[in-house]
């Protein structure tokens, strides 16, 4: 299988636009590279389905452990004004970006891993945990930089949400900080913005064709897709090949 990306490019290179990006050529090698590790995959989204099951029941029973359930609210309305209600609610609203966020970026740092033959297990959809708050800030200072873009004229969101698709990435494998990994990314992909916005939608398009048929089809494209995004991240940024895993 070839590699095309160089694995020890610098981030000015990618920042320069010095880099190649083909979405055929990536999908197609995406594709190849799918061959002996499906299954590693679908292990590692089956203990992801886990964790988000944990999530969700620790999140429904929350409310009675802290006393703000429905039934408690309706007798003393006024709790909903005191600092801890809200201190609560805050929590509640951060808790799935804090905690979900790593797992995403495990998956991402498999295709990764994949994309310069490094040996996959499933257990890495946990190794992203080691950069719990740096990856929550960078997904919320994300979620203001779209939110804020999409506020004034919508395009510059759209842009933004492209634009940052590798920052998290960044923060993981390269241990850039928040505001640098999203800066990185931004220049970076705005050299090839409208491919990598090509790439994101044909992503789109192969995930739900193949999902028509009772979602069998996902069994190959869903970890394509994330192998093509490493092979895309390998491309334009290089990776460190000896990072442990």
């Amino acid at each position: 299988m070839s590699r095309k990306g160089s694995c020890d490019r610098s981030l000015e290179d990618a920042i320069e636009g010095n880099y190649h990006f083909d979405v055929a050529e990536t999908f197609s090698e995406a594709w190849q590279r799918t061959y002996g590790c499906k299954w590693t995959f679908q292990m590692a989204y089956f203990y992801y389905a886990l964790v988000v099951l944990a999530f969700l029941v620790a999140i429904y029973f929350l409310p009675f452990l802290f006393g703000y359930n429905d039934d408690r609210l309706a007798q003393n309305p006024a709790i909903k004004l005191t600092v801890g209600f809200w201190t609560y609610s805050l929590l509640k609203q951060l808790a799935p970006t804090l905690f979900l966020t790593p797992l995403t970026v495990g998956v991402l740092m498999m295709g990764i891993w994949r994309s310069i033959d490094r040996e996959l297990s499933a257990t890495m959809v946990f190794s992203a945990y080691i950069k719990l708050l740096p990856l929550f800030f960078t997904t919320v200072l994300m979620y203001i930089m779209v939110g804020f873009g999409l506020v004034l004229l919508i395009i510059p969101g759209i842009y933004l949400f492209i634009a940052y698709m590798f920052a998290l990435p960044l923060v993981m494998e390269r241990g850039l900080d928040p505001w640098v990994a999203m800066e990185v990314s931004r220049k970076a992909v705005s050299k090839r913005w409208f491919s990598l916005l090509c790439f994101y939608l044909a992503q789109g398009l192969v995930l739900f064709v193949s999902a028509i048929p009772l979602g069998l089809g996902l069994i190959w494209t869903l970890p394509m897709v994330v192998i093509a995004n490493g092979i895309a991240y390998r491309n334009i940024f290089g990776c460190d090949e000896s990072l442990p895993t």
